[in-house]
């Protein structure tokens, strides 16, 4: 309210980011700020500015904002404190990985006091950071080399106590309320060969390949996806976690487990940044969720497609609790070469595109003793490996993404299509919930080379099959398509990304849709090899069938676990 104040009495007000203390109030904030900024009482920060990348009106993308290593040192004082408690020891890693989102959630609003700092510079003003707190200091001299001076003045959350007891109490009530819910006098125990976070079809190859699908549980995330039928002949039970059930004696040992739990956290962290303090304790509630999920449904193996995600590391103590192994995968690759997400992740064994992100980037932070395993991309089915010898048209294929210089990646497009005229170039533009881009390239398309085509398809997948060379200014479907059999050139459109993943791969990089246009004649005339195998680190090009490997792991593990 006192900020609401402050622009009815004409204050100039920007809204940098939304970060409620407790996420419950994270809709209301966002209603709230959507109210102020359409009466006027404030404007987004990015709001006449090319400089940012935009995301629902708010510096809510962290894209052009990377993860520098330097912010692991960040907040390390609290992780200490996780260490010396016996009750949150276990749960350190999950705690840095909630810090980590934090922290870069903070550098979210970097960008945007950059924004307003440069401004009120140039209209002589001041600048003042509301509803912020100490620690964004030190995320802002971590990001940008200089410390926070004067000039940018803070306010403190006053009452970091308070909303850390309601975050405390919130969880541990909505905690107990889930778990009594479910406690029933007997319960069954279920086992399976493969639990499955089910994510999109791919998944069912993945199922497939465990065998018989009896055997296989597939965790729905929500209910409505569970609603949803699969596709035919695809027959297999579906679960969401809804579906737990506990005894009476073990749902009151969950029970006593979360309250020490919660008691611990909020008696040693309780003057934690709310926002931070609640990421620890959600995790906390999640963990006994989990832990009754996983009673009734037990896992040989567990298959995770949530790397990015903070619930999978409880999640999967939760696997490992019950003897289960977790098993993940990665998205795909960086843009930037440090993503927030990404620094920390933990599972048993975990798939991955190549060997270079891993040993180049994220040896460090990923949980020591997970077994990497380098297999491609999963989207490599048998059908599609079946198809990788026929031949194909020398088209070129193009996977835009929302970047802030999107209209100069679009003129370099146009320049390649030019220079080629006697082939389709095929631009499949990733959709962006803030449709200003899709709107600049719709209205591209209208004046775009004859030869340029509006690829529609929503499955990328045969695109990189039917064409022979790709571009992309940072989309992962660049190397998706150099083992999908396509030659693939990233243009480095952003030269102020000091960590684009991709500039260390020097054979992809490329900066204009002239200089495409030359390598691909000299390609398809000889006087340039296009050397595939020298990129088996960005990804395992040459690596056998991943559904055989797949389904060679979990013959490994039932070898295991059989008496």
């Amino acid at each position: 309210m006192p900020t609401i104040w402050r622009g009815l009495t004409g204050r100039r007000l920007r809204v940098v980011a939304l970060h409620p203390v407790v996420p419950v109030l994270s809709v209301l904030f966002q209603r709230l700020a959507a109210i102020i900024m359409r009466r006027g009482w404030a404007s987004a920060a990015t709001e006449g500015s090319d400089a940012l990348s935009v995301m629902d009106g708010f510096v809510g993308d962290s894209l052009f904002r990377p993860h520098d290593p330097a912010m692991d040192a960040v907040g390390t004082q609290w992780c200490r404190r996780v260490d010396g408690a016996a009750r949150l020891a276990p749960y350190a890693y999950a705690f840095r990985k909630c810090l980590t989102d934090y922290n870069v959630a903070l550098l979210q609003v970097v960008g945007g006091m950059e924004e307003a700092c440069a401004r009120a510079g140039t209209d002589g003003g001041k600048v003042r950071l509301y509803g912020g707190c100490r620690h964004f200091a030190d995320v802002y001299a971590a990001s940008t080399g200089r410390p926070a001076g004067d000039w940018l003045q803070f306010r403190a959350w006053s009452a970091a106590l308070v909303w850390n007891a309601v975050s405390t109490l919130f969880v541990l009530v909505g905690t107990v309320f889930w778990l009594v819910l479910r406690i029933r006098p007997r319960v069954e125990q279920l086992s399976f060969r493969l639990l499955l976070d089910r994510v999109s079809d791919i998944d069912l190859e993945v199922a497939r390949a465990a065998g018989d699908p009896d055997k296989v549980l597939m965790v729905e995330r929500n209910g409505l996806s569970a609603a949803m039928p699969l596709p035919a002949g695809a027959r297999y039970r579906r679960v969401t976690r809804a579906d737990a059930r506990v005894p009476p004696g073990r749902a009151l040992a969950l029970l006593a487990a979360l309250a020490q739990d919660v008691a611990t956290a909020w008696w040693r962290l309780r003057d934690l940044p709310p926002p931070l303090f609640s990421r620890l304790v959600v995790q906390l509630g999640k963990r006994r969720v989990w832990d009754a999920f996983f009673h009734r449904f037990r896992p040989m193996a567990f298959w995770g497609r949530d790397d990015y995600s903070m619930d999978h590391i409880v999640r999967n103590q939760a696997v490992r609790a019950v003897g289960g192994t977790a098993i993940g995968v990665n998205h795909g690759l960086p843009m930037n070469t440090y993503v927030g997400p990404w620094r920390q992740i933990d599972f048993d064994i975990y798939y991955t595109f190549g060997s270079h992100t891993h040993q180049y980037a994220y040896a460090d932070t990923w949980a020591p003793g997970m077994q990497v395993v380098p297999v491609g991309n999963i989207q490599m089915t048998p059908a599609r490996r079946a198809r990788l010898s026929a031949p194909r048209p020398r088209d070129v294929a193009v996977y835009g993404i929302v970047i802030p210089r999107l209209s100069a990646f679009l003129d370099e497009i146009a320049k390649l299509a030019q220079a080629l005229p006697d082939r389709r170039v095929i631009v499949r533009m990733k959709p962006k919930r803030d449709d200003h881009f899709m709107t600049l390239y719709r209205d591209w398309l209208v004046q775009a080379p004859a030869n340029v085509v509006d690829h529609v398809d929503p499955d990328p997948y045969d695109l990189m099959l039917s064409t022979s060379y790709a571009v992309t200014p940072g989309s992962t479907a660049g190397a998706e398509a150099l083992q999908f059999g396509a030659v693939a050139f990233y243009m480095d459109m952003e030269p102020g990304l000091r960590f684009f993943y991709y500039r260390n791969f020097p054979t992809l990089v490329v900066y204009g849709g002239d200089q495409i246009a030359t390598r691909i004649k000299a390609i398809e005339t000889g006087s340039e090899v296009f050397d595939f195998q020298a990129l088996r680190p960005l990804i395992d090009i040459g690596a056998p069938d991943f559904y055989t490997t797949f389904a060679d792991t979990l013959n490994v593990l039932e070898q295991r676990v059989r008496p």
